[in-house]
């Protein structure tokens, strides 16, 4: 009895938070196959139910066919987790690779004959292929761990946190299964295949605390101090119930409400104190944006007026020089020494082309403090790099810092040149910081644009002050700044990782230490 239940609860457990998770974003890829992968191991556990409830051989091997489609589920989870742009055939060969075993487990080569079926395990014969089966099983689960080690290591921040919480839960039960349904069944031992869904159920768990916690595909849950209370006391006086109607006795039941009714305040209090600090956190961040926002927009105000102000001038600059270039080359030739033409047109012409220069500055302004929608186009990656380069350029000659731009940038990707350049423009200010607190002899940025495959990288490296080790995680979160007090809130970097995630990229810091210098990476795909 004690089995079934906990087959029932890992039953209904992953289903609704598989439902969960869909209805949160349907539309956001993560999310659909995390459904899929939640509704699969479901479906695996009731076939097995059943298999055992109904001691049918054909029932068994529908739970031996399911078994390939599990872990390449969440294989394509944890690459969706790693990166959000992947190939399409890439997931279709998965797919089809799976489908296969999953035909092959329906024939003898898999399951020959069985002589007895029972709840989580069957006494028979193994087909010749069973250890295919077995390796294709253990391949797919070995390389989700590998990809979540990866991002976990490649990650920072919330990302970082969430493979964390994941991969503590599908190595759990990608391991077990590993030895309860390949290893000991080679040997001609099933015993370990009853415990399959508490493993299940361990890893959804860990999967809910990565929800909750991290945010797991940006999803967000309010809780209140009403829905804890409700929460921690369903448990203490749920559980007592629960124990009183399976064993009918309900002496013990009467004393372990006493015992949980005991311990359920401290449980609550602790649980409140740090609700509280959560919701204190938020309120804190979301005043903060209120106030970035408002700032902003005076800013863009501001650099939209003044731009106005100045451009009207530099026109009348251009024309002006036009005029004079024309009047000193037609009328005046004749009248002055021909050095002295030389050189007033060549000065006029120094003229018009540096007031062309400040009119291109001031559009790139105009542009960058307009409004813009988070639409995503096709764009040219070196129309975003020549607009960061007229945005940061004057900022950079005028503390004496080189700016060195290595690899083609001709390359096209889909996105939002306007936040694009935001991103970059905010990384840039940062390297000016680091540069400007650590003296050097010659202060040099150097972004790379790197093509591979289907993705672009660009690396903005400095050798300013670097970044702390136990910053490089942390340095994307809000309010996270290695600047004083006056110099930001710590929000430049978090936008950045905003935009870049919005473009289906990744971003991530690098640094030896302090006073090595830094190496800020941006991943996007490529059309």
């Amino acid at each position: 009895m004690i089995f079934e239940s906990i087959f029932i609860i890992s039953i209904l457990f992953s289903l609704w938070i598989a439902i969960f998770v869909y209805h949160n974003n349907k539309n956001n890829p993560i999310n659909r196959v995390f459904c899929l992968s939640g509704i699969l191991f479901s479906l695996w556990m009731l076939v097995n139910l059943l298999s055992g409830i109904f001691q049918d051989i054909i029932i068994l091997k529908i739970s031996y066919a399911i078994g390939p489609l599990l872990p390449t589920s969440t294989l394509v989870f944890a690459l969706y987790l790693e990166n959000k742009h992947i190939s399409k055939t890439k997931i279709r060969i998965y797919w089809g690779i799976a489908a296969v075993f999953s035909f092959l487990a329906t024939t003898p080569l898999i399951i020959k004959s069985t002589s007895s079926i029972s709840l989580g395990k069957f006494d028979g014969e193994f087909g010749d292929a069973f250890w295919l089966w077995g390796l294709n099983l253990s391949s797919f689960i070995i390389a989700t761990a590998y990809v979540l080690v990866r991002t976990y290591i490649t990650s920072s921040g919330n990302i970082k946190q969430q493979a964390k919480y994941v991969s503590c839960g599908l190595f759990a039960v990608g391991g077990f299964c590993i030895i309860s349904e390949v290893i000991f069944p080679m040997y001609g031992n099933n015993n370990l295949m009853i415990f399959d869904p508490l493993v299940i159920l361990i890893y959804f768990i860990f999967t809910a605390y990565a929800i909750v916690k991290h945010q797991l595909m940006d999803i967000r849950i309010a809780m209140t101090r009403a829905g804890l209370f409700l929460l921690v006391y369903s448990f203490v006086l749920g559980l007592p119930f629960l124990i009183g109607y399976k064993t009918n006795n309900w002496f013990l039941s009467t004393i372990s409400g006493i015992a949980l009714a005991s311990f359920g305040f401290l449980v609550y209090t602790n649980l409140r104190i740090s609700l509280e600090k959560m919701l204190f956190h938020k309120e804190k961040l979301e005043i903060a944006q209120t106030e970035q926002i408002r700032r902003q927009r005076t800013m863009d105000t501001f650099s939209a007026s003044m731009a106005h102000e100045i451009i009207n001038p530099v026109y009348a600059i251009i024309g002006l020089s036009g005029v004079i270039k024309e009047k000193v080359f037609m009328d005046l030739k004749d009248k002055i020494d021909k050095n002295d033409v030389d050189y007033l047109i060549n000065r006029l012409d120094q003229i018009s082309e540096l007031s062309s220069r400040i009119e291109k500055m001031i559009k790139a302004i105009r542009e960058f403090s307009s409004q813009t929608t988070n639409d995503l186009v096709k764009i040219n990656l070196k129309d975003v790099i020549d607009g960061f380069v007229l945005i940061v350029g004057a900022q950079f000659k005028s503390n004496r810092i080189s700016l060195m731009i290595i690899g083609d940038a001709d390359i096209f990707i889909k996105g939002n040149k306007i936040l694009l350049e935001e991103a970059l423009v905010n990384l840039g200010i940062n390297a000016v910081y680091a540069l400007k607190t650590q003296i050097t002899d010659s202060p040099v940025i150097t972004l790379r644009i790197v093509k591979k495959e289907n993705i672009v990288r660009l690396i903005m490296e400095d050798n300013g002050c670097g970044i702390p080790g136990h910053l490089l995680e942390d340095i994307f979160l809000d309010f996270v700044t290695t600047k004083g007090s006056s110099e930001g809130l710590g929000m430049g970097l978090s936008r950045a990782r905003k935009i870049i995630q919005l473009h289906q990229g990744k971003i991530w810091a690098e640094s030896d230490g302090e006073y090595k210098g830094a190496k800020f990476c941006i991943e996007l795909p490529v059309l």
